[in-house]
This record gives C-alpha cells, sequence and structure tokens, in this order.
C-alpha cells in the first residue's frame, strides 16, 4: 500500500525497476487517486528497488528495500 500523500491530480505512470535497472512492474495511478495498493511480491525479491513516478508535475524516485 502506498499513501499518494493527498489527491493525485492527473495520471502518474509508476515503474518499479530492480538494482539492474530492469523494469520489474508498471502502472497507471488514475487522477483522483489517494492510496494505490500493489502486489509485487511475486515480482520481487529480496534487494532494493527504485520507484519511479512520472507525469507532467511530478518526477520522483523512492527507493525501498524488500526483506523477504
Amino acid at each position: 500500500t502506498i499513501n499518494l500523500g493527498g489527491t493525485i491530480t492527473e495520471p502518474i505512470k509508476l515503474s518499479v525497476y530492480n538494482t539492474l535497472g530492469q523494469e520489474v512492474y508498471v502502472t497507471t495511478i488514475a487522477s483522483g487517486s489517494k492510496i494505490l495498493v500493489i502486489d509485487i511480491t511475486e515480482l520481487v525479491r529480496t534487494g532494493l528497488y527504485s520507484f519511479r513516478f512520472q507525469g507532467n508535475l511530478i518526477n520522483s524516485v523512492q527507493r525501498v528495500v524488500f526483506s523477504k
């Protein structure tokens, strides 16, 4: 679950990358969303992943460590 910190005012592309730079997940977050629920447990292993949020008004990368 990702709390988006408020209501999204435009569609935002979310891409998840592993440490090799390979895209392992991609989705579009709809305008009007406040919380995003995704299940990527089958797609990721233990390690560092980059979550990239892209839109007209945002371009942000957040790093997340997964541990199983």
